[in-house]
């Protein structure tokens, strides 16, 4: 077993009333931690290799026979049905289709065209909420909602306005460990 992978596997251990009671032990857990993110990249990054190369694999060897298997079926009399042709036999079934063509777009030209021809009809605009603006427009926060202002009621009695479809969830604290 390699250095990295006993890293991963068999962290370095402390006894169970083991207690981080200085600088000194702080560094050395920092010193810990850092060890084993370092390593999980380093693993993350050459099993990712070793699937990329195992799916490129895969796929010519798959390739390859479907290349015999389209040269098998252009031999044979098959059914065609549709915009598909196929042919059955003991072992599976080959099936050719014919594709639609793809359409390549450059939409910043076809709007500039289709706004010269009079045609906003076939032009899409998306609405978005403007986060930012908003939120720095409120008054803040309270009840899990958002603050907009207030506005007198009947009785005289100043109330908040919520700005509605925006609900405020209130998050722990992260503890975050930063390793020099």
């Amino acid at each position: 077993m390699s250095e990295e992978m006993k890293m991963i596997e068999e962290p370095a251990t402390v006894s169970e009333h083991w207690v981080c009671d200085s600088d000194g032990k702080a560094k050395w857990v920092c010193e810990q931690i850092k060890k084993v993110k370092d390593n999980l990249e380093y693993m993350l990054a050459w099993y990712a290799e070793q699937v990329k190369r195992a799916k490129e694999t895969a796929e010519f060897e798959c390739m390859k026979w479907e290349g015999y298997l389209a040269a098998y079926f252009d031999t044979v009399p098959h059914r065609k049905a549709g915009k598909s042709e196929s042919y059955s036999f003991p072992g599976g079934k080959l099936i050719r289709k014919r594709q639609d063509p793809e359409f390549k777009k450059d939409e910043a030209v076809a709007i500039a065209w289709l706004k010269e021809q009079n045609a906003p009809q076939f032009i899409k605009v998306k609405e978005t909420l403007d986060w930012d603006k908003l939120k720095k427009s409120c008054d803040g926060f309270a009840e899990g909602k958002v603050v907009f202002g207030e506005q007198v009621t009947e009785d005289g009695e100043i109330v908040p306005v919520f700005v509605p479809g925006i609900e405020v969830v209130e998050r722990a604290d992260k503890f975050v460990v930063e390793v020099m």
